[in-house]
């Protein structure tokens, strides 16, 4: 992608989305990131802030109009009536539009190795009605993915990513999973734990913004190559906090972790890594990742 080129990013000021915007903005292109309002915008440079209603299409040709963008990411898009509002918004006026989804597309048919095939959104039913109050959201996503294939009349691609790990995970699980280890508080696992892959904020960041870059189509899974049991996971963040996991049965939902399942869910990145791109394993970031937040918190 040349630089210079108008970019539209629905969400940006947190977490992974923030890391998009940064990467973007580094290699010299014009940033306009949308959000609701409510968080403060972190960057700086060539980017403008416009505030719109993400589930509100009359709100989005608003605050849009007259703009033409080489690319839209998508990072807010929770169900098929939001894709439905984007293909009417930007229709002939987008070069490319990224949509960010995720690895809950495959809930109902986790296992290893889940190729892109696993869940085709193209022979997927286009249901309508909004996340959370109609659909939960593995099937708003599912259904994201089935507007955005068979509706939309420009390039598209969707980017599947598992857990995503980082500083200011706004789903808290890292920091919870920290504040119990350096508290001594124990932990109970399911008595069968699954497999699952994860990804880095700054890979989930840099991919979103290499699929824009080189106009990739399709969907694509974007995960670490490695994958742990919850366990695992439990003892690599104790081990770079210098401190000894405990586990112990308990009926106290606190003690539990979003990053022990009792299912397998691992993502098969072929299609990705075959467009150049390369996933840093999780072996090499988490302790450095684990520290940050640490420090953070």
């Amino acid at each position: 992608m040349a630089k210079g080129q108008n970019i539209l990013v629905l969400g940006g000021t947190r977490f992974f989305g923030r890391m998009l915007v940064e990467r973007l903005l580094g290699v010299g292109h014009r940033v306009t990131v949308a959000t609701r309002g409510n968080n403060t915008v972190p960057h700086h440079g060539n980017m403008t802030h416009i505030t719109l209603d993400r589930a509100d299409a009359t709100s989005m040709q608003r605050a849009t109009a007259g703009r033409h963008y080489e690319v839209v990411y998508d990072q807010l898009a929770f169900c098929a009536d939001d894709v439905r509002d984007a293909i009417e918004v930007f229709n002939g006026r987008v070069g490319h539009y990224v949509l960010t989804s995720s690895s809950a597309v495959y809930a109902d048919s986790p296992g290893l190795g889940l190729d892109e095939n696993t869940f085709d959104p193209r022979k997927h039913p286009v249901v309508r009605g909004r996340y959370p109050k109609d659909v939960d959201y593995a099937g708003g996503k599912r259904g994201a993915e089935a507007a955005l294939f068979q509706r939309a009349p420009f390039p598209v691609a969707a980017v599947r990513f598992p857990m995503v790990v980082g500083v200011g995970d706004p789903t808290g699980r890292l920091q919870h999973l920290i504040r119990r280890l350096q508290a001594g508080l124990p932990f109970t696992l399911p008595p069968v734990m699954g497999k699952l892959n994860f990804i880095s904020s700054q890979d989930a960041g840099d991919f979103l913004a290499h699929v824009g870059g080189h106009r990739l189509v399709g969907p694509f899974n974007a995960a670490s190559p490695d994958a742990y049991a919850g366990k695992q996971v439990i003892d690599m963040a104790a081990a770079a906090l210098g401190v000894q996991p405990r586990y112990a049965p308990t009926d106290d939902p606190d003690a539990r972790t979003g990053y022990a399942r009792d299912f397998d869910m691992v993502l098969d990145t072929d299609r990705a890594k075959a467009t150049g791109y390369v996933f840093k394993p999780m072996s090499d970031w988490l302790s450095d990742c684990v520290l940050d937040v640490a420090q953070a918190l």
